[in-house]
């Protein structure tokens, strides 16, 4: 274990080193790299604008204030978004986000 910590110190990580790492965190299951694929590809152009909002930090209520929605209207495509990433919630949605960036 401890060889494999000064092996990812002593050179550059990659895509895949990273990914390993954000694996072994406490949602080792929902980061696999054809998952975040496909939830994030599956995304309506709806749900990705409020993906953006939720990336902000921005809440339903601001979203919806932004985009014409109502704040249910917000929170329905937030389910969805989560439905389709297996994030469990904002925290998790945005390491999930990140982890797919990475990919990108």
């Amino acid at each position: 274990m401890a060889k494999a910590g000064v092996d990812f110190i002593a050179r550059t990580p990659t895509v895949v080193d990273l990914l390993e790492a954000i694996r072994r965190t406490e949602t080792p299951e929902i980061f696999d790299e054809k998952a975040l694929r496909w939830g994030f590809g599956r995304l309506t152009p709806g749900e990705g604008r409020v993906l953006e909002g939720v990336i902000a930090g921005k809440g339903s209520r601001e979203i919806g204030l932004e985009l014409g929605m109502s704040p249910k209207t917000v929170e329905a495509h937030r389910a969805r978004i989560n439905g389709k990433t297996r994030a469990r919630d904002a925290g998790e949605l945005i390491r999930l986000w990140k982890a797919w960036q990475a990919l990108e």
